[in-house]
C-alpha cells in the first residue's frame, strides 16, 4: 500500500483495502509516515480519497498534520 500510494497507483490501492491492507500501518522504523503521508507528499490526491473513504479510518493527530502539510503544498 505504501508504494501505491507513493507511487500514484489508485486502483492498486483500492485492491489492496479490500484485500485487507491497513491504511494506518507504518512505514518500518518511521512514526507517522504512513500511507495518507506518502500520497499527501507526492501530492497524489485520487490515491488520497481512495485511502480516506470507507471504513476503518482512525482518528489521530496525524491527520492534523496531513492538512498542513497539504496546505503548505497548495493542495487544499
Amino acid at each position: 500500500l505504501h508504494y501505491a500510494s507513493w507511487g500514484g497507483h489508485p486502483e492498486v490501492a483500492q485492491a489492496l483495502l479490500e484485500a485487507g491492507a491497513d491504511r494506518h500501518l507504518p512505514v518500518m522504523n518511521r512514526h507517522g509516515v504512513n500511507a495518507f503521508f506518502m500520497a499527501v507528499i507526492q501530492d497524489h490526491q485520487e490515491v488520497f480519497k481512495v485511502l480516506f473513504k470507507g471504513k476503518g479510518l482512525r482518528p489521530a493527530n496525524f491527520f492534523n498534520l496531513l492538512l498542513h502539510l497539504a496546505a503548505r503544498n497548495g493542495q487544499v
